[in-house]
């Protein structure tokens, strides 16, 4: 009898984490243009269209990188386009799911960071923030980057931290007690 085979290769691809990903981007990305553009996206699109000049000079309370980077993706997409537009908070959030998996892999075990992916993957506030030309996903993107370089045994785990840290303080303010929580637990982890 001849069975087929299936290569180590393939079947370690084709893993849980791998299939919860990718059924939370589909679920994140399939519905991108359902809804219409509500006030606080229209105000990022009317805050990117000032150019960096007027950006950076502070005319918005929130940190200037997030319009920054929406100025510069508008310029590559189509215009009018709900899905270009809420296509970058997407990818943040399909990007956050990877990390948190790692990371509670990383600090426990994978059937650990297995829960931790189908909590964040399935949570219907994250999904809903995926889905907004908001800065929120880069927020918790960076939060877990952060997170995921203090539990890294290598010298670049430090400016990996200083660089996550960074682009969320930019990115928004709520990342000042992210990082207050996040040197909290580290100095309580190492101590």
């Amino acid at each position: 009898m001849i069975r087929p085979v299936v290569t180590t290769n393939l079947r370690s691809f084709l893993t849980w984490p791998f299939l919860i990903v990718l059924v939370a981007s589909l679920l994140r990305l399939t519905t991108l243009e359902l809804k219409s553009v509500w006030l606080d996206e229209a105000y990022s699109v009317y805050a990117a269209a000032q150019g960096h000049a007027v950006i950076w000079t502070g005319f918005d309370p929130h940190p200037p990188l997030y319009f920054s980077f929406l100025h510069e993706w508008l310029k590559l997409v189509p215009a009018g386009s709900e899905f270009w537009l809420r296509l970058p908070s997407a990818l943040a959030s399909t990007g956050g799911l990877i990390l948190i998996y790692h990371l509670g892999k990383r600090l426990f075990d994978a059937r650990f960071g297995l829960i931790a992916l189908l909590l964040l993957a399935f949570s219907p506030l994250e999904i809903w923030y995926a889905q907004e030309a908001r800065f929120y996903p880069f927020i918790v993107l960076a939060g877990l980057l952060g997170a995921f370089s203090l539990t890294w045994e290598h010298w670049l785990a430090w400016p990996l931290y200083t660089l996550s840290l960074v682009f969320g303080l930019y990115m928004d303010h709520t990342m000042i007690p992210i990082w207050l929580m996040l040197s909290a637990l580290w100095l309580v982890w190492w101590w």
